[in-house]
């Protein structure tokens, strides 16, 4: 579990737009879903804090950008978070509470040395074969806030991930 926490450490923001640099802060939460069944047979999903995490366990990473303090808006705000080594990324499941006002969802599949839409990603096999990328190859995700996060906004963006 150490490792996980350590591991939200790594939540980095970039931000073009200098002059908001000082004003955009972060906060991250992992939370382990929890699925229970209610008195009329529906499943109820619930998130609690991921004390404990086990072989199986889904877990939702969350990470809110706010500009807390600014007057001015950040503009181009991008959050990028790297998928623990021991999690594996579950498809469909990175979102944004600003989805439509503009953002742009793209995944690594080489620790953040290249980007874009999942289905345009390619692994290259050890003897040399191409295939498509898949969720599982997935080891950072990064949201692009197309839009300005004006003084006393928050972004909330987050994906889930299953424990290997």
């Amino acid at each position: 579990m150490n490792a996980i926490k350590g591991l939200l450490v790594a939540v980095l923001v970039s931000l073009i737009s200098v002059s908001a640099l000082a004003e955009i802060t972060l906060s991250t939460v992992a939370e382990v879903e929890k699925v229970t069944v209610d008195e009329e047979g529906n499943a109820v999903v619930t998130y609690v804090p991921a004390d404990l995490v086990v072989p199986g366990d889904v877990v939702r990473y969350s990470i809110t950008a706010a500009n807390a303090a600014g007057e001015k808006p950040a503009d181009k705000v991008v959050v990028t978070n790297a998928v623990p080594a021991e999690m594996v990324y579950l498809a469909d499941s990175a979102q944004s509470s600003a989805l439509g006002a503009g953002t742009t969802i793209e995944f690594s599949i080489d620790g953040g040395t290249s980007w874009g839409a999942l289905a345009s990603l390619v692994v290259t096999e050890a003897d040399g074969s191409k295939r498509p990328a898949a969720a599982s190859d997935v080891n950072a995700i990064r949201w692009k806030l197309n839009f300005s996060l004006q003084g006393g906004d928050t972004a909330r963006v987050w994906y889930k991930a299953g424990l290997k």
